[in-house]
């Protein structure tokens, strides 16, 4: 049998290659933990290419559109590495700002019921947000529904002032990972959306907190819209 004819090698070539680096653009698009690894590869094809091209001496023009491709993969492995650097640091630094104000508001509902009670009258009484900013127990910045470290705050306080509750939810919850994927496809756009848009682009906590007046927080990974029932919170898992 005839060997194939080197144009039938050249094609055939061609075609695996063009194979392989479809299926890297899809990986970089849909998988974005295997994006990285297919874009070492199309790193690698890119550098390979423009090595071939300076030995044979062909122009100025081959010369460019390799140093394209290499710029091209180099400045993309900058990307995936800034959009996931950090991130998941980024998510536990929001949830545990959440959970140490709520351990702090259920301390200051501690005092001000202290300095509320009476011997006569040892019933508890507690307060709203605004009572305890008003005796200076917590943070003038924390207010309802005001976004703090990446969490909005809410109150729920009975009309008799003898319990409460208070949770937080993100302000943005994470996009599903098919939006996170294509996000990644384009070089710099990973890096527009975790630099410029960081809140919105990767939310800002993926649990929900809650405590009452027992002092155990508590969380529920489900997304949560307010408002929220002290019965719901009380089936949250303990922290």
């Amino acid at each position: 049998m005839a060997e194939a004819s080197p144009i039938e090698k050249t094609h055939s070539r061609r075609i695996r290659t063009g194979f392989v680096l479809g299926i890297c653009v899809l990986l970089m698009a849909i998988l974005p933990l295997l994006g990285p690894i297919a874009l070492l590869v199309v790193l690698f094809y890119g550098i390979l290419c423009a090595i071939q091209i300076m030995r044979r001496g062909e122009g100025g023009k081959r010369f460019l559109i390799g140093t394209v491709v290499i710029a091209f993969t180099f400045f993309a492995l900058a990307d995936y590495a800034a959009s996931f650097a950090g991130h998941g640091t980024h998510l536990a630094a929001n949830e545990s700002s959440a959970v140490g104000t709520l351990r702090s508001l259920f301390s200051a509902e501690e005092k001000f019921r202290d300095s509320t009670g009476t011997e006569l009258a040892k019933e508890p009484r507690y307060g709203s947000m605004e009572d305890l900013r008003n005796k200076k127990l917590i943070d003038s910045g924390l207010q309802v529904g005001i976004p703090r470290s990446g969490y909005v705050f809410r109150e729920v306080v009975d009309p008799g002032r003898k319990q409460f509750l208070y949770y937080a939810v993100p302000e943005h919850l994470p996009p599903s990972r098919s939006e996170s994927g294509w996000a990644h496809f384009l070089p710099g756009l990973s890096l527009y959306f975790n630099v410029l848009r960081r809140d919105k682009s990767h939310g800002t906590g993926t649990r929900s907190f809650a405590v009452d007046e027992t002092g155990t927080v508590r969380f529920t990974a489900s997304p949560i819209a307010p408002p929220v029932q002290r019965e719901a919170a009380e089936h949250w898992g303990a922290l």
